[in-house]
């Protein structure tokens, strides 16, 4: 089930739903047949509400928790390979081996007592870990997030067919224009990863030029300036706007309002606007 419900897209959401609640049903039933205890579960009841959840929020996340638990296979692997008579031991040398490999590869630098002289890998061995991203992820190095990187950072992902878009009314020029392209992916900070179907929040700023300015819109979207609150919205495309030698990151969102407190929740709940607007990245303070 796992599969069905962690969904990169969902192309019909009223066949999707339909679908998981069937089998969220199916396999609370048949989980309350082997043992009637598992009813208790609240992991268990939690399922009952992600359908509402997937047609409000989007699809399910997959957090990071599955990357830490991976440490799983590792323990695993040491009580395999341990004579049982010290498992803890085994599972212990296993984890500070694989910490002195992480060391030695990226190019860490050991202190010799007794002489006082420094070593290093050789520039053979560090290769290994620099020449090969595969390697790189498996020890939980991500080679696109640097310290020295300028955001915001083109991730230079391919744009899938179906979802290349027109460039929206809102840049006031002819569709095919040369300057302006659409993006895929775009990083405008450490930890905050711009795409399709991203919500974010935005701040409320008065309208300037689209060249200069954070915020281009219309009429269309009057709520982007209400009581001086910041806003939220989903990203509904990302473009880039290379003219007079300078770079500029553009973000096509949908509006949504606040709504009521929620009875059962005690939160307040928001809802999709018919409001759209092109903001600048500058005034993306980040995506949830």
């Amino acid at each position: 089930m796992c599969a069905l419900i962690f969904q990169t897209r969902i192309s019909n959401m009223d066949s999707y739903i339909n679908e998981l609640t069937l089998h969220i049903n199916q396999f609370i039933c048949l989980i309350i047949k082997s043992n009637a205890q598992w009813v208790n579960k609240a992991k268990l009841h939690m399922l009952l509400h992600l359908p509402q959840s997937i047609r409000r929020f989007g699809p399910a996340s997959l957090f990071s928790t599955e990357k830490f638990e991976s440490y799983n296979g590792v323990s695993r692997k040491a009580s395999i390979h341990s004579n049982r008579l010290s498992p803890s031991r085994d599972i212990a040398v296993t984890f500070a081996n694989y910490s002195a490999l992480k060391f030695l590869v990226s190019g860490g630098v050991m202190y010799n007592e007794q002489s006082g002289s420094t070593s290093t890998a050789a520039s053979e061995v560090q290769q290994v870990f620099t020449g090969n991203p595969l390697l790189q992820r498996a020890m939980g190095y991500n080679y696109k997030v640097d310290e020295n990187t300028s955001y915001p950072l083109d991730l230079n992902i391919k744009i899938p067919k179906e979802e290349k878009l027109p460039i929206p009314s809102q840049f006031d020029i002819p569709c095919d224009h040369p300057q302006i392209a659409q993006v895929a992916q775009l990083m405008v900070s450490k930890h905050n990863l711009l795409r399709q179907g991203v919500c974010l929040v935005v701040s409320n700023v008065l309208p300037l030029s689209l060249t200069a300015a954070p915020v281009h819109r219309s009429d269309c979207f009057p709520k982007f300036e209400r009581g001086g609150k910041h806003l939220v919205g989903m990203i509904k495309s990302i473009w880039v706007n290379k003219s007079r030698g300078s770079t500029n990151y553009y973000v096509h969102v949908q509006g949504f309002a606040t709504s009521n407190v929620d009875d059962h929740y005690q939160m307040r709940s928001i809802v999709r606007t018919h409001y759209d607007a092109v903001v600048h990245t500058k005034v993306c303070l980040g995506t949830f």
